[in-house]
């Protein structure tokens, strides 16, 4: 019994050391394309049309909900590095050497993007039917994740030329084994 409430009291230390670094990064769950760089754009923009039918504002929003594009490159609470947040082990398996310069770098966003667009793709993400899914297995131990990507996903609907897509709306279906 005395273990079961020391490993509840940790946990719960650890949830609130997470919300408050959540907070204190000023990462906001509201669409803020001003926060967003032109060059980080571009690279969002790019590395979607690596998994054709994944929408490149489910990319800025996990960019801004990560890192805040960068403001905070981490380590996480959990381990998870970079702008685009990756666990170390994710990494090994999915980084690539997006600009051509002979490293992946998980702190390099030229490289974090588009390994994040191959991880999801992976995981489904070029279909509407399983976007949601590949969404909830990038932050799996999160399951209110993938709903507030597709919120602020929603607002940089206008980054995107063509707007608002509707695979960014659309709900869980299938369940993909996690990484």
């Amino acid at each position: 019994m005395i273990k079961a409430i020391v490993w509840g009291l940790i946990g719960f230390v650890l949830l609130v050391l997470a919300m408050a670094s959540f907070i204190d990064d000023g990462i906001s769950l509201q669409a803020s394309p001003g926060m967003m760089s032109a060059q980080y754009k571009t690279m969002y923009l790019a590395a979607a049309t690596t998994c054709p039918g994944l929408p490149a504002e489910v990319l800025m929003a996990i960019g801004q909900i990560e890192s805040g594009h960068g403001a905070n490159d981490g380590p996480s609470y959990a381990g998870a590095i970079g702008p685009m947040q990756f666990m170390p082990a994710t990494w090994v398996a999915y980084g690539v050497d997006g600009n051509h310069d002979g490293f992946a770098d998980p702190f390099d966003a030229a490289d974090a993007i588009p390994s994040t667009a191959r991880m999801l793709c992976a995981d489904g993400a070029g279909n509407p039917k399983t976007l949601m899914d590949a969404v909830e297995l990038y932050n799996p131990g999160d399951p209110t994740y993938a709903v507030a990507v597709m919120e602020v996903a929603k607002g940089y609907s206008k980054e995107v030329p063509g707007g608002v897509t509707a695979t960014v709306t659309a709900p869980p279906t299938a369940t993909v084994a996690p990484h």
